[in-house]
């Protein structure tokens, strides 16, 4: 009863266009990304729960990598036309030769598989490398702890996390790293990399929040 009954919140919510991904859509379009032509990656799909089934049919293509194989049943009922890949996400950016308009990375929160990777921190500056010349990201981000976050969440923020966020985004305050801050990190590895960031907006959701940024190859990289 209690799974109807959020299926049916949910449901309704997209139905709205309230939910925190149909409202990116919303926004991406309002800035003139023309949503149904993205070449899209989901690279931590999970079971789908999350947001999946608020643009998979909106989008031009969709694939999807998810390092579990019990999920893959379930992402292909609900995104039926999707390319799937059972993969280690990190691992996968550097072998994958294809190319995405929009890559979304709704990352695990916190240090996973033995504190060997945190957040979507690994995949920099490798993202660059599968995105197009013009390309929207999609970030699950985390800026401080709050009451909900230490309740459902208690494993957020422990020893290895406070130091790859310090690491990341060279804050000494890892515990409280607010959008801005954050999107200085990210201009920054895009230069780096011969991208140049020319929006960004970041969304609050629950506990994880996004933060949005359309990128841009610059001219002198693509020469």
């Amino acid at each position: 009863m209690v799974g109807t009954m959020r299926s049916a919140y949910w449901t309704a919510r997209r139905t709205l266009g309230l939910t925190p991904m149909r409202r990116t859509l919303a926004e991406l379009e309002r800035r003139g990304v023309v949503v149904k032509d993205l070449v899209t990656l989901e690279a931590f799909g999970g079971t789908g729960d999350n947001h999946i089934l608020d643009y998979a049919a909106r989008v031009a293509s969709l694939e999807i990598w998810e390092i579990d194989p019990a999920c893959e049943p379930i992402l292909r009922r609900k995104a039926p036309t999707a390319k799937i890949l059972i993969t280690d996400s990190i691992a996968q950016l550097h072998r994958t030769q294809s190319r995405y308009d929009f890559i979304i990375f709704d990352n695990p929160m916190a240090d996973y598989n033995d504190h060997k990777y945190c957040e979507h921190f690994d995949l920099f500056p490798g993202v660059f490398e599968v995105a197009a010349d013009e390309a929207v990201l999609a970030l699950s981000v985390v800026t401080r702890p709050t009451p909900l976050s230490r309740r459902r969440a208690p494993h957020l923020f422990n020893e290895v996390h406070l130091r790859r966020r310090r690491e990341f985004y060279g804050t000494s305050t890892p515990d409280d790293v607010g959008f801005d801050e954050m999107a200085r990190t990210y201009h920054r590895l895009a230069e780096a990399a011969g991208f140049h960031v020319d929006w960004w907006f970041g969304l609050e959701r629950s506990i994880a929040h996004f933060i949005v940024m359309k990128i841009r190859r610059s001219c002198a990289a693509v020469e």
